[in-house]
């Protein structure tokens, strides 16, 4: 058969394809299907990308949760080796004629050990979906500085992964402020982050506006926030909306009109990604929702965005994004959940609870009724319990 030809009348769609990317990673795809997906994927660049990042992440995944078993069975071989000589001291010294029997204080304190192990294994392996794959990004916490008395401060900086610059004017130099614990910005203030530090910054209403590498991001009044380049993640507060102005004029404050420039309102309670670049010309910004809506204003167009929905903004027009994965299209930042801040504890938890649901899904989706039944109590709760 051609490659450039569908094995069946009615080729499959990109949703069916990411299904069978994922069966794919465990090598359970029939013949057929896997002819179907080789197909789609020859004329489907966005499920290529789909299927690099998958298997990227599942060989992360992999490596890592391998080189923790290798530890958790290290440590629990050095700590039961460890029981077992204290325990033939202790019989040598009280002469006792049944050293060969086990004893239940010894066996309970493996057992708990073990159980221990195993658990901050599976903690660990939550986390390192944040990790950084070069791993040269040293994790640096920003302290915080007392704020200018002349100036109201307006957001401050909660953490970092690497170094922080800032400065109050545009025409004044960059100032690294990474080993500060906390930096108070007025209104004015721009941030840049290094090509290899992530940044998370906090509005004085309570919303997260996170920072990807080499980003740069002025933070105005009234919650107002400009992207000069780079990538952004918002979550806006359950009390005031998140204003976000990408580089299609000069940024004023109050906002400017929809005239001068595109505007991306994230309202209460939603969160969204922006992404800006200013060449090649015409400056172009991509926005992504992915939670509640986010509303968008450029020049006399105006649209909105559901979860799961992006556009791209350029030249005064609007036009339909590109249908990525919302969990894959924001990975970057997860770097900063792996600090450990306890604000972010929620945050991990959904993440990791939707990705265990689409593997569920996923293998679940190729199963009949009562291969699901054949598997049991043990077996099926665990592929089902996350889907609900």
């Amino acid at each position: 058969m051609s490659p450039n030809q569908s094995p069946h009348s009615n080729p499959i769609d990109c949703e069916t394809a990411q299904r069978l990317i994922a069966t794919s990673l465990d090598d359970l795809l029939s013949p057929m299907a896997t002819d179907e997906l080789s197909y789609h994927l020859a004329e489907c660049a966005a499920c290529r990308g789909y299927q690099q990042a998958l298997s990227d992440t599942d060989e992360l995944l992999a490596s890592f949760g391998r080189e923790q078993q290798y530890i958790a069975n290290s440590i629990a071989e050095s700590v039961a080796a460890e029981l077992h000589s204290n325990s033939a001291v202790s019989e040598l010294a009280n002469g006792n004629a049944s050293s060969h029997q086990h004893h239940p204080t010894r066996r309970g304190s493996l057992s708990v050990l073990l159980v221990v192990a195993s658990t901050l294994m599976m903690a660990l392996v939550a986390l390192w979906i944040a990790a950084n794959p070069d791993n040269s990004t040293e994790v640096v916490n920003v302290p915080e500085a007392v704020p200018s008395e002349a100036h109201e401060t307006i957001a401050h900086i909660n953490a970092a992964t690497g170094p922080v610059f800032v400065r109050n004017d545009p025409s004044a130099d960059w100032q690294e402020v990474a080993l500060l614990e906390t930096l108070g910005c007025s209104s004015g203030t721009s941030i840049r982050t290094g090509e290899a530090s992530l940044c998370e910054v906090e509005t004085e209403s309570g919303g997260i506006v996170r920072l990807n590498r080499g980003c740069v991001v002025t933070f105005r009044e009234n919650n107002s926030v400009s992207v000069e380049s780079g990538e952004i993640y918002c979550v806006s507060s359950d009390s005031m909306p998140i204003e976000i102005c990408t580089p299609s004029g000069a940024v004023q404050s109050p906002a400017p009109a929809i005239t001068d420039m595109p505007i991306f309102c994230c309202p209460t309670s939603s969160a969204c990604s922006v992404k800006t670049e200013t060449s090649p010309t015409p400056a172009w910004a991509e926005v992504a929702c992915s939670q509640g809506t986010v509303r968008i204003a450029a020049g006399a167009n105006e649209s909105q965005l559901t979860p799961g929905m992006s556009l791209i903004v350029s030249d005064g027009e609007i036009r339909p994004g590109n249908a990525d994965d919302a969990l894959l299209k924001t990975r970057w930042y997860l770097p900063l959940l792996a600090l450990g801040r306890p604000e972010h504890k929620v945050e991990v938890d959904q993440r990791v609870n939707a990705l265990l649901s689409r593997i569920g899904f996923a293998k679940a989706s190729f199963l009949y009724e009562d291969q699901i039944r054949e598997l049991g109590e043990t077996g099926a709760w665990p592929l089902l319990h996350m889907l609900s």
